[in-house]
């Protein structure tokens, strides 16, 4: 999704620009800011689904807490080296 000509600009943003690219009839709501225990369900409440595209283990942890409490599907991937993987 990122590339050299994305640096320092905010992911979100970018990355929504590059999924519309691909397919210009999704729905993406960029949301920018912190995510803290204070606000989080509040924010994902209006959401079917809920993809975790965070880079550490806190606000992944936070994602999954306030998914099960909101019972909604999480859906995250994470990388290391060369293996991956994916779960719902």
């Amino acid at each position: 999704l990122y590339g050299v000509a994305d640096i320092g600009k905010s992911k979100a943003k970018q990355a929504a620009k590059r999924l519309k690219e691909q397919n210009p009839h999704i729905k993406i709501q960029v949301i920018e800011g912190k995510l803290i225990s204070s606000n989080t369900l509040e924010l994902l409440k209006p959401f079917d689904i809920v993809v975790d595209c965070t880079d550490n283990f806190p606000t992944r942890y936070l994602l999954n807490d306030a998914c099960v409490l909101l019972d909604k599907p999480l859906v995250y991937g994470s990388i290391f080296r060369y293996e991956g993987q994916v779960a719902v």
